[in-house]
């Protein structure tokens, strides 16, 4: 589904725009203090964080169009409050902040117009209502969207092994990588670039060029439109599902893991999160993950493109808009986009495979049920927890079965559930993904973990990096260390 376009709303400017997706990140328990990002792209960040009442943007994206913003509070009844206008300058050095304290309690909804100078056009980058704002007697925070717990529990569990791997590097009837047209443009789009994070901005930015949105089919001008990647190329214009797979097909064929998502996505026929989306699996727009820098991350190409195809005519002078959906944080995708949950049964069994190193603690052996993952050691978070209780670094682990959720708190002693340290029947077994959400005090983290025999397995270098806990192997004497007296990183 294509991006809603901005009608006149401002001394007869015309803005065009799609609402901005923002980081909410677990607040504080006062609900004072609010931090949310835009991006995990470098140079492309929006930072804005509530403290004290008062409303600060601390990162700017790097583009010309941001040399000046303004920004708005608008309520329910779209009223107008604190609308100002400021150099990016002004905001970065900390000069200027909207101060919320005037504002009656109730919710408000965050507005950013950017252009480049006091001349020209001001752009919509942050509109509607998706972004609120609580003021409260006590605070002002930022509300998540209400599809934000679903795209966490959809996205975090997914494999991420050399085996899930190759399977979305597979060539396919619709994802021909092997083809020769494919494969030439392929390579043609990311000559000379290193790294695969870079070879992905290239291919979106390519899509997003070269391929025009068809509007003709979208208001019913015509009543076919062609989707398999080839025939996108060929005819340069499609609807979402023809630029996803025209994205996955040419990163599968520069070597980059990448898959087709379908989900929901607020636009031209949506203006909110209505019951029926958020608890469906209705479906209306389509988008690509690509797996780089040992992470999947987020691409929309037919959101991050203004090319149009309509009355028959491709529009010029338009193309790449912006990289808000290039590796957006999953957080501010879920302002417009919902994930809506699919199976990875049919990539391969994952197996672990009993571990034969050995393992000391602190300069004592200690004997752990411990697995080879993919080629990383995992140990069961409890015994993990054991291990170092008692110590500066030890952490506490509590379930929470309603939310599917495991949360540790660092700095507490682990209270014991007494099957820690019970050795089982060393052999290969499944591994399956953990689907559960892992909150280190409160805060979302992504830790690798696999379920194997109900119990959670965690990637121990993650667990002691998140605990700042030394950790080192010893190929020669084929050894794993903890030592809780140095930190991470440190030997």
């Amino acid at each position: 589904m294509k991006k809603r376009i901005l009608s006149t709303i401002f001394f007869i400017v015309v803005f065009l725009t799609s609402v901005l997706d923002l980081n909410l990140y677990a607040l504080e328990d006062n609900n004072e203090i609010s931090s949310l990002s835009t991006s995990n792209m470098p140079g492309n960040i929006f930072t804005i964080t509530i403290k004290n009442k008062a409303l600060m943007i601390t990162s700017i994206p790097d583009a010309e169009k941001f040399g000046k913003l303004s920004i708005w509070l608008i309520d329910d009844n779209d009223s107008i409050y604190l609308k100002n206008w400021w150099t990016r300058h002004e905001l970065l050095d900390g000069q200027e902040s909207l101060d919320l304290n005037a504002l009656a309690h109730g919710n408000y909804y965050l507005q950013i117009y950017t252009k480049m100078n006091d001349s020209g056009l001001y752009w919509g980058y942050i509109w509607g209502k998706e972004i609120k704002i609580k003021v409260t007697e006590t605070g002002a925070f930022f509300e998540n969207s209400p599809v934000y717990t679903n795209n966490v529990a959809v996205f975090h569990p997914k494999r991420i092994d050399k085996l899930a791997q190759n399977y979305y590097l597979k060539s396919t009837y619709s994802l021909p990588t092997d083809d020769r047209t494919i494969k030439t443009l392929s390579e043609s789009i990311t000559y000379g670039i290193s790294n695969d994070y870079d070879k992905a901005k290239a291919i979106h930015d390519w899509v997003c060029n070269n391929i025009f949105y068809d509007y003709d089919y979208l208001y019913g001008v015509t009543k076919e439109v062609t989707t398999s990647a080839k025939s996108v190329l060929d005819s340069r214009r499609s609807v979402c599902a023809g630029y996803a797979r025209l994205t996955a097909t040419l990163l599968r064929a520069a070597g980059i893991p990448s898959k087709e998502i379908s989900g929901y996505a607020l636009g031209l026929s949506t203006e909110g999160w209505s019951e029926n989306i958020i608890n469906t699996g209705i479906t209306n727009h389509a988008w690509n993950e690509a797996f780089v820098d040992n992470r999947w991350i987020i691409i929309d190409t037919t959101w991050d493109s203004n090319n149009k195809y309509e009355n028959g005519i491709f529009s010029t002078g338009t193309g790449l808009n912006h990289y808000k959906y290039f590796d957006p944080t999953l957080e501010s995708f879920s302002a417009t986009h919902k994930i809506v949950d699919y199976s990875e049964k049919s990539i391969p069994i994952l197996y672990a495979n009993p571990t034969a190193s050995n393992l000391f603690v602190n300069g004592q052996i200690r004997n752990v049920d411990a697995y080879n993952i993919d080629g990383n050691n995992y140990i069961k978070l409890r015994d993990l927890a054991t291990l170092i209780n008692g110590t500066k670094n030890q952490f506490e682990i509590k379930w929470d079965s309603k939310k599917n959720a495991i949360n540790l708190f660092s700095h507490m002693g682990y209270t014991s559930v007494g099957d820690e340290l019970k050795p089982g029947t060393p052999s290969k077994k499944d591994a399956v993904k953990t689907s559960s959400m892992i909150y280190i005090d409160g805060k979302l983290v992504s830790l690798t973990a696999y379920l194997i025999e109900g119990n959670n397995y965690f990637k121990l270098r993650d667990v002691m990096k998140a605990f700042d806990v030394g950790v080192y192997w010893d190929e020669r004497t084929n050894t794993i260390s903890i030592d809780t007296n140095l930190s991470y990183g440190v030997r």
